[in-house]
């Protein structure tokens, strides 16, 4: 510390604390010197004051007001974790998943999306789109047998949901097998009230190639038999009506014989959805 008494030009260096008000009566401090404390009185810390690779600590900083622009150099960089969270979290995200993005003159706030949808661009912010194009697959997962039946029955596992007014494709590949040649594998399809269908087939063991046909509700497609397990192919295209339900498909003996005709696990419909 540095006090000078006028008119002389001399100083006073003290080596250890002293009173001041005990020994002197202050007019003034002088301005501080390089290394030197800050003077009493002063009102503002200034760049003069504080050297470049200072710490300051933040209790000895009276924080009032706001940070701004010209408070911050350019390059400064600041941590996430020491930015209050409350203005961007509470007044923009509502739900788990929201999406924070630049809207057209502030942040904005994209609700998350449904399960399966993806992130697509729009023409000026991000949207959540469904997946178009990538086909639904049903497995049959365990073996099934009809004995000494003709009547068609619904399979366990090859079905598909649709809604209303929906179009798909549908490809049944059917791997089956019987004890013998007589009985036949019989297939054919229900749809929801009100849709409509056709549909196609083919399979090793039988005379024919292909299969049309145009009535859902009664017509049936009949494929060989035999104690080696076989591949049987139907192709269906649904356009259904105003009535979700089910794509269902349907199977039995051709001839009724006393001896297990099954569809095997590993069968399955591969399906894609037109509109």
């Amino acid at each position: 510390m540095r006090i000078l008494q006028p008119p002389t030009t001399s100083g006073l260096t003290a080596d250890a604390d002293i009173d001041m008000l005990t020994l002197y009566q202050l007019k003034r401090l002088a301005a501080p010197a390089s290394g030197e404390a800050l003077r009493k009185g002063n009102p503002d810390i200034t760049d003069t004051e504080v050297d470049d690779a200072a710490a300051i600590a933040y209790w000895k900083l009276a924080l009032t007001g706001g940070i701004t622009n010209d408070d911050i150099a350019s390059d400064a960089a600041i941590a996430i974790s020491k930015l209050a969270s409350t203005p961007i979290l509470e007044s923009l995200l509502t739900t788990r998943g929201d999406i924070i993005y630049r809207g057209a003159l502030a942040a904005a706030r994209l609700p998350k999306g449904t399960e399966g949808q993806y992130l697509q661009q729009g023409a000026n912010d991000p949207q959540w789109a469904t997946v178009s194009g990538i086909p639904t697959i049903v497995r049959k997962t365990a073996d099934e047998a009809v004995n000494n039946s003709s009547t068609l029955q619904n399979d366990d596992h090859l079905l598909l949901a649709i809604a209303a007014n929906e179009v798909w494709v549908v490809e049944a590949i059917l791997y089956y097998l019987s004890a013998g040649v007589t009985p036949d594998l019989k297939v054919a399809w229900a749809l929801p009230a009100g849709a409509t269908g056709f549909y196609l087939g083919w399979g090793l063991g039988y005379t024919d190639a292909a299969y049309i046909s145009t009535t859902i509700s009664t017509d049936f497609l009949t494929f060989g038999t035999g104690a080696t397990a076989r591949i049987a192919i139907v192709k269906l295209l649904a356009i259904n009506g105003a009535t979700a339900g089910n794509i269902q498909l349907k199977w039995a003996q051709g001839t009724p014989v006393a001896e297990d005709t099954k569809v095997l696990a590993n069968s399955c419909l591969i399906a894609h959805k037109l509109a």
